[in-house]
């Protein structure tokens, strides 16, 4: 259960989704198709989370998610980071594209927090200049039974 914690916090980033521009010049319509808009650094503002095990709702939450950023490159590449012992500790990366209304992540995560690496598709909800807003779901059986969680995650640029 810790595992799908901590993964459903990689996926959060990861760091992003597909998204939607809501600008009418068609340059920045492009640039948002592209994943342009997409490149810099977000941090978390807020994170709504639904955790189910077989179906059932056990655990749902808003919090803050300030102690976490995503850093998008131009390249392709991104770099997940969490905040903690009073400073910036990188957690996960690897690459993304965007088609679709979708980003894609391809991340491995850091040896200090598992070594594990996988790929997770992230919806766009909202992006504009200053806000990002992303939602994902994931879910894995272990021992017969399905534990999911569905994550909403509102990060501002920085």
């Amino acid at each position: 259960m810790e595992k799908l914690k901590y993964f459903g916090l990689v996926l959060m980033v990861a760091l992003c989704a597909g998204f939607v521009s809501c600008s009418d010049d068609d340059d920045e319509e492009n640039a948002a198709a592209t994943g342009g808009s997409l490149v810099g650094t977000w941090q978390g503002v807020t994170s709504y989370v639904c955790e189910k095990i077989s179906g059932q709702v056990y655990d749902e939450y808003t919090g803050d998610a300030s102690d976490m950023k995503i850093e998008f490159k131009s390249d392709g590449t991104f770099v997940w980071y969490d905040y903690y012992d009073e400073g910036w500790h990188a957690n996960s990366s690897g690459n993304y594209s965007y088609s679709d209304g979708r980003i894609i992540i391809s991340y491995s995560t850091v040896e200090d927090e598992g070594g594990e690496s996988g790929q997770q598709a992230l919806n766009v909800l909202e992006l504009s200049e200053s806000t990002l807003i992303l939602e994902f779901e994931y879910s894995e059986t272990y021992n017969g039974v399905t534990y999911s969680e569905y994550e909403k995650l509102t990060l501002r640029r920085i």
